[in-house]
């Protein structure tokens, strides 16, 4: 986790760049990477504010994604994953 300025209690603006923490996975492949993601984003809690925490777990597993084969017009082609 990179929890940048992020704190208990914190004003959240809309004037500045909002990203509160990154998430990020690393494993010796690519699909054990994606499992181990997926685990700390289903565990992952955030309250008091919207997030896309959702969002990125529909990517994550998306098959596609998964596969590798996604092209910079995934998120557009793919609706769904906004659900």
């Amino acid at each position: 986790l990179d929890g940048g300025t992020a704190y208990t209690g914190a004003v959240i603006t809309p004037y500045y760049d909002s990203l509160l923490v990154k998430v990020t996975a690393w494993a010796p492949s690519a699909q054990e990477a994606l499992r181990r993601m997926d685990r700390g984003l289903r565990e992952f809690r955030i309250r008091g504010v919207a997030t896309n925490l959702q969002f990125v777990e529909n990517v994550i597993n998306h098959p596609d994604f998964a596969a590798g084969t996604v092209t910079t017009r995934f998120i557009d082609d793919t609706p769904e994953l906004f659900r």
